[in-house]
């Protein structure tokens, strides 16, 4: 019946899309007609602007399932900073030990084992976010249960990328605590904290990209989806560093602030990241 526009491979009367110029597949990868970014035309604006239109059209089922995901992996992630600060509140070690290396060490791997046990439901997140952005319903128990085959070493490989940075960034100087040491010496310290966690955002852009695209992509194997990953990176490296550090820093804040604006940004962050991943990524 046709060429594919996007893949150029033939396709039959009953799958190919006239109006689109593309075959079911490319349409199932890249829904045009739900999804108005495309790899070239792409912005900071426009992909927040979709995660928000994407979240106001409808909120709550949004918030209920990515809430619904997010949680026990926060809380597997997370749980030994929660331990250790409960320590200090309740007397039982010293706020400075919250910024020693072996604490650092500790909870770098601690988050390690968290994400390797969480990765169904940090795939299903993925999932569930982008098939959002893309104007389809998946619900959040049925992403984790699509995602629980897709867990294999290399994603488990890619879980401890990040991890390793960080056990390496906790050699260095911890940031002091206030009214201990020099200005200087705060000064320096607080300067090699930012300078290692800027040199984890590259790191955190292309695990998290790769994991979406292995989400996005049924047929492709973690590695294929590394290497699409790093490919469709380098087409606009600079953009896409940038957008998903303003991501981060959302990120961020959503965790600690409470109440309402946490609930709310929390999954919007989440959406502008699968946005971002299904811009880079369209043809």
């Amino acid at each position: 019946m046709g060429i594919c526009s996007r893949c150029g491979n033939y396709a039959c009367q009953e799958c190919f899309s006239g109006q689109l110029g593309q075959c079911a597949e490319c349409q199932r990868r890249n829904p045009v007609g739900s999804f108005p970014l495309t790899r070239d035309n792409w912005s900071l604006e426009g992909v927040f602007g979709h995660a928000w239109r994407t979240l106001n059209n409808d909120r709550w089922p949004i918030l209920w399932g990515a809430w619904v995901l997010a949680m026990p992996y926060v809380a597997l992630v997370l749980a030994p900073t929660f331990v250790m600060v409960g320590q200090v509140m309740s007397g039982g070690a010293a706020p400075e030990d919250l910024n020693s290396p072996r604490f650092r060490v500790i909870a770098s791997a601690t988050y390690l084992v968290g994400m390797v046990v969480g990765s169904p439901l940090l795939l299903g997140l993925f999932a569930f976010m982008a098939a959002r952005v893309q104007g389809r319903i998946l619900g959040p128990v049925r992403a984790v249960r699509e995602q629980l085959g897709r867990v294999g070493p290399f994603v488990v490989l890619l879980a401890l990328t990040m991890p390793i940075v960080y056990a390496i960034g906790s050699l260095a100087p911890a940031p002091a605590q206030p009214g201990v040491g020099s200005l200087q010496e705060i000064a320096f310290t607080t300067l090699v904290a930012i300078l290692v966690n800027l040199a984890v955002a590259p790191v955190v852009t292309i695990q998290y990209m790769a994991m979406v695209e292995l989400v996005l992509d049924h047929g492709a194997s973690a590695p294929q989806a590394l290497k699409t990953t790093l490919r469709n990176v380098a087409h606009r490296p600079l953009l896409a560093l940038s957008t998903t550090l303003v991501i981060g820093i959302m990120l961020g804040l959503s965790l600690a602030c409470c109440l309402l604006p946490g609930i709310y940004f929390m999954p919007f962050s989440l959406l502008a990241f699968a946005t971002l991943c299904l811009a880079i990524r369209a043809h």
